[in-house]
């Protein structure tokens, strides 16, 4: 679908867009979905292809978008993990507009996309946090609990020695080669 689309992309919603008469449009769009059907599993209309085309490019735009705002943070130089694009991903990243990409600087857009990547940054360390915490009382606990588990078999052995004069099993192994 995406190399359909890339195909005719400046006649449909590229540089060429203004000067492409509407027919002509919905011709473009009605190849790409003969084209798409012609190797697919099902048939798709001009809607879900295009749904599904802003639905990719959506997705690309978030994520270079995101990109931007790392390399902002990081003073210009590269963050530590690049994005991961797949082959289609990088060819709609050769067609969107750089402003799609890093938002008008200073504008509203790249301001809420840098308060929500913030948000989000801020949520995954929280919840990181809060995993270490459950890990510590968890260690914390089960250390507590041997304890006792070793205060109560030392308990039971002594209890043992003084009813029976024998010395008590200290594991389950004990137990069973006592009992033979």
């Amino acid at each position: 679908m995406v190399d359909e689309i890339l195909k005719v992309g400046p006649q449909i919603f590229g540089s060429e867009v203004q000067h492409t008469p509407i027919a002509q449009k919905l011709e473009l769009w009605q190849t790409i979905v003969n084209r798409v059907n012609a190797v697919g599993h099902h048939p798709c209309t001009r809607d879900d292809i295009r749904k599904g085309w802003n639905d990719l490019r959506g997705k690309v735009r978030v994520m270079a978008s995101m990109h931007h705002i790392a390399v902002q943070k990081t003073g210009g130089r590269p963050p530590q993990t690049p994005p991961d694009y797949t082959d289609w991903e990088e060819k709609v990243l050769t067609i969107l507009h750089p402003e799609e990409l890093t938002g008008l600087t200073g504008g509203m857009v790249s301001d809420r996309l840098t308060q929500i990547v913030s948000t989000l940054e801020q949520s995954q360390r929280m919840q990181l946090e809060q995993r270490q915490q459950a890990m510590e009382q968890w260690n914390e606990h089960s250390a507590i609990m041997a304890t006792i588990a070793g205060a109560l078999l030392q308990f039971v052995n002594k209890q043992s020695d003084t009813h029976t004069g024998q010395e008590a099993p200290t594991t389950a192994l004990d137990n069973q080669q006592q009992m033979t």
